[in-house]
């Protein structure tokens, strides 16, 4: 993308992208979108029946494209996608009664890692994982699709510094939620596009934050703009549509239904940490944050910048997609509407257990149960082993 048009603010992106979705080749493209979410979303149960008979392999990941996932419920078969650092590899197709095959892909790359061998092999055979263990120590992989990759894995980590936002998945499986609307030029237009990474931040979902990827030589300049564009689309899908209609799309990225209380939308770009990005980010930030009547959350995320990566070891893999830490007051660090972090790196004891907060009927629950154990027991220290220390007469 080229560089964002200095005057252009986040108003402008959000009017732009629902000018086109209420244009009449806009409701086409959103008549299409709709009943491709709701084929896939009928879908959802058999999608998390066949993805259970398929067991992850290390060195790996498996996709799902929401064309693949539609219709399910009729031929009950799928086809994954099964790619190394970010790299397709190879399909495997899952149904309910015969073994999953596996068909190798992508032979100008893998020609050389027995790329012939694998004919009529199924998904459990040994030829497969050597197969795919041999993929993934070739190439090198696409920068971007590598970020993608960490992101996820980062998120998923259990205990990890990301454990408060989860990307949001198709039976467990990576998806680029589809949208109508396509950022990647200069200007917002119809066509088939697709958020990098949507997450949801916050228990239960509070917030939805779309991630706009930028590979570490890439011009991160119009990142920002891109993920607003995006928000702006899926928030169209979302709120503005027929009720019925939004509630596929709902389904879609795991609410039940429409929440009663309407998450924050939050653009954010992910690229890596140099000065050069960091003064975008902020120029970006306060250029589209001069007119945001909207109310879309502008943030931006870093990564670091590994010499040595993307050419690292595939048993070590890509390194972990950081963001910015909180500081010591609670003020978070990466970039937003304040100014530029500071901190690229989480700190080594990691981030401080979050504050619980009651509500107003939990907390009248534990004030009036406290005064119940104060009316049982005057001394509650004595409950411990306390000593007494009132005087002793005696």
């Amino acid at each position: 993308m080229r560089s964002a048009d200095r005057s252009v603010t986040a108003d402008d992106r959000v009017d732009r992208v629902a000018s086109l979705l209420r244009s009449t080749r806009g409701r086409e493209e959103l008549k299409r979108f709709n009943t491709l979410v709701v084929e896939v979303v009928e879908s959802l149960p058999t999608l998390r029946v066949l993805r259970a008979r398929l067991h992850q392999r290390a060195s790996m990941q498996l996709y799902v494209n929401a064309s693949n996932a539609k219709g399910l419920a009729s031929c009950r078969t799928v086809s994954l996608s099964v790619r190394v650092h970010g790299v397709e590899c190879g399909i495997v197709t899952v149904a309910e009664s015969n073994a999953p095959p596996f068909a190798p892909s992508n032979r100008r790359l893998f020609g050389h890692c027995g790329f012939d061998d694998l004919a009529g092999r199924e998904w459990a055979h040994p030829t497969v994982a050597r197969y795919i263990k041999a993929a993934a120590s070739q190439i090198k992989g696409r920068p971007e699709a590598k970020i993608e990759s960490a992101l996820i894995r980062e998120m998923k980590r259990p205990g990890g510094t990301w454990r408060e936002q989860q990307p949001v998945c198709l039976a467990g499986l990576p998806l680029q939620v589809p949208l109508p609307v396509r950022a990647s030029g200069p200007d917002p237009e119809l066509g088939d596009g697709h958020i990098d990474v949507l997450a949801r931040v916050g228990r239960g979902g509070k917030r939805l934050r779309v991630y706009e990827l930028k590979a570490p030589k890439a011009d991160a300049s119009g990142a920002l703009d891109q993920a607003v564009a995006y928000v702006a689309a899926l928030k169209f899908v979302l709120v503005q549509q027929v009720p019925t209609m939004a509630e596929a799309w709902w389904r879609l990225i795991g609410f039940r239904a429409r929440p009663r209380r309407m998450p924050a939308f939050e653009a954010f770009a992910c690229v890596a940490d140099t000065p050069k990005n960091r003064k975008l980010m902020v120029a970006a930030i306060e250029r589209l944050s001069s007119a945001n009547t909207h109310g879309v959350v502008l943030g931006a995320t870093y990564y670091p910048v590994d010499p040595e990566w993307p050419g690292a070891r595939a048993s070590q893999g890509p390194p972990p997609v950081w963001g910015d830490p909180p500081s010591a007051d609670g003020a978070p660090r990466s970039t937003a509407a304040g100014g530029p972090g500071k901190r690229p790196c989480p700190p080594a004891g990691g981030h401080p257990r979050p504050r619980i907060r009651w509500s107003r009927k939990q907390r009248g629950f534990l004030v009036a149960r406290a005064e119940q154990d104060r009316n049982r027991n005057p001394h509650p220290r004595q409950l411990y082993g306390a000593k007494d220390h009132q005087t002793n007469p005696e």
